[in-house]
């Protein structure tokens, strides 16, 4: 679960860092330098205090987006695919752009390659935070990706509310019909049990429901990662 995960990692990068740091001063003749020394001189009230204030923050938001998420099939039966189906539909000349993808990319490794990039993009938001919380010397950059990404689940939200869909794979399972066994079948399998389980009795229940297509976080986080890259001029600046 995330309140583990996200703490664990974040953890994990200030351990990262403190040992680091020990082994490197070592190696330019700091030999008496202990692990507590420079946990104690890199590790202040002021870099806590950003660090976990930053964590809490981003977990408050994060909470919020997913049960605000969860509760989108109580408040609306509507559902926009046809519309977005439509959209799409126009926007590729009279094609359905899945159809498309899979005739062009194939359905093979194309597969595997997407379904590798959906799965490491999982664990690429825990640790993009550890960085801006924990490697980010310019606390002002760590504490300006924390809020984007925040807004990133806020405006999400809205936009579930506001455009409720399912997305292609459970509008229109037949285009994916023929696709192999990933790991990402595994998780569509399992979310759309969950949709059914909460669906059937929302107080029975611990499963959270979390199916809504657009819009796509997944594209919104690596948007903002890519801006916040570029407005900071992280790859030309000290961090």
């Amino acid at each position: 679960p995330t309140w583990f995960r996200l703490p664990t990692i974040v953890g994990g990068a200030v351990l990262l860092d403190i040992v680091a740091r020990w082994v490197l001063l070592r190696r330019r003749g700091g030999a008496r330098r202990t692990l507590r020394s420079v946990a104690v001189e890199r590790w202040d009230r002021e870099q806590w205090a950003f660090t976990l204030s930053g964590l809490a923050t981003w977990y408050v938001a994060y909470v919020a987006f997913r049960n605000l998420k969860s509760y989108v099939p109580f408040v609306t039966d509507r559902l926009a695919d046809p519309a977005l189906e439509r959209i799409d539909h126009a926007m590729w000349l009279g094609h359905d752009p899945a159809v498309v993808l899979h005739g062009v990319l194939g359905t093979g490794i194309a597969n595997w390659v997407a379904a590798s990039v959906y799965l490491i993009w999982i664990g690429l938001v825990p640790a993009s935070l550890a960085i801006a919380l924990v490697w980010t010397r310019r606390s002002t950059a760590g504490a300006w990706y924390v809020t984007a990404v925040s807004v990133d689940w806020l405006l999400g939200a809205a936009l579930y509310y506001a455009v409720p869909s399912l997305g292609p794979t459970y509008a229109r399972p037949e285009w994916f019909a023929s696709l192999p066994h990933t790991p990402n079948t595994s998780v569509r399998d399992a979310l759309l049990a969950d949709r059914v389980e909460v669906l059937a009795g929302p107080w029975d229940t611990h499963a959270v429901q979390t199916i809504a297509a657009f819009a796509s976080l997944h594209v919104g986080v690596m948007v903002t990662i890519c801006l916040m890259v570029e407005v900071m001029q992280i790859g030309r600046a000290h961090v």
